[in-house]
C-alpha cells in the first residue's frame, strides 16, 4: 500500500513532501522531477549556488528522476505514492526527468547512485 503524502512545497525543479503513514512517517522527502538538461542549464541561469560545476553535477543534476530523503533513500510505498502523483498528473510539466521514479543515495565525491528501479507496484 501506498505511504500517504502531503505536498509541501516545490523550488526549482524539486517537489516536497511530508510523509503521513507507512514507515518513513514523519519525514520529508523530495521528488527531483525536472529533467538533468534542466538543472544543467539551471547552474548557469541562477547564478547563486555556492557548489563547484563538478559538485553541482554530483549532488544536483545525478538527482534527476530521483526521490530522496536527506543523503539516502525513501521506501517502496513511498515510491508508490510519488508514481500515484505522477499519474495523476500533479508532478508532469515540461521538464519532466521520467515517467518512473526511482530512489538513490548520495555517495560523496561520486553523486547519486540509484538503489531502486521503481515502485514495486503497479500504477
Amino acid at each position: 500500500m501506498a505511504a500517504r503524502l502531503n505536498f509541501r512545497s516545490t523550488y526549482r525543479g524539486v517537489a516536497q513532501f511530508d510523509v503521513l503513514s507507512g514507515a518513513m512517517a514523519g519525514m520529508c522527502v523530495k521528488a527531483h522531477y525536472a529533467s538533468r538538461e534542466f538543472y544543467a542549464a539551471d547552474y548557469s541561469v541562477a547564478g547563486v549556488w555556492t557548489l563547484t560545476p563538478e559538485e553541482y553535477a554530483q549532488q544536483i543534476v545525478s538527482a534527476a528522476g530521483l526521490v530522496t530523503c536527506g543523503t539516502g533513500p525513501v521506501t517502496a510505498d513511498v515510491l508508490e505514492a510519488i508514481q500515484a502523483e505522477v499519474a495523476a498528473g500533479e508532478l508532469v510539466n515540461e521538464s519532466q526527468a521520467d515517467e518512473v521514479y526511482r530512489t538513490g543515495r548520495l555517495v560523496d565525491g561520486q553523486g547519486w547512485v540509484v538503489e531502486c528501479q521503481a515502485a514495486a507496484a503497479s500504477i
